[in-house]
């Protein structure tokens, strides 16, 4: 790297091992194709269910070890089916969060 350039990086830390948890012990589900095929069976917005994925805290940007996953919205006409676009959804939104505070 030049001396003069900055290089700009944010990272969260549950992106993927959030979905890895997803697919093995909430859908337990056997591939992420699985995954993809259930998640397009289900509305836009997940029928309100919300995610915030903080299984193992967070960083950016955001900057509390001591964050906590929770799903928020669940109501007894949630099936299975409308937890994985949320998760889907919510690490995009999380993205898109490191990028407006960097």
């Amino acid at each position: 790297m030049k001396e003069d350039l900055w290089m700009l990086m944010g990272a969260h830390l549950s992106g993927g091992v959030a979905l890895k948890w997803l697919m093995n012990n909430i859908l337990e589900m056997g591939s992420y194709d699985e995954m993809t095929s259930l998640a397009a069976t289900v509305p836009a917005g997940s029928e309100g269910l919300v995610f915030l994925p903080y299984l193992s805290g967070e960083r950016t940007p955001y900057n509390d070890p001591n964050a906590k996953g929770i799903y928020f919205g669940m109501t007894l006409k949630h099936e299975k089916s409308a937890y994985d676009p949320e998760h889907d959804g919510r690490n995009c939104i999380r993205t898109s969060d490191i990028d407006r505070n960097i």
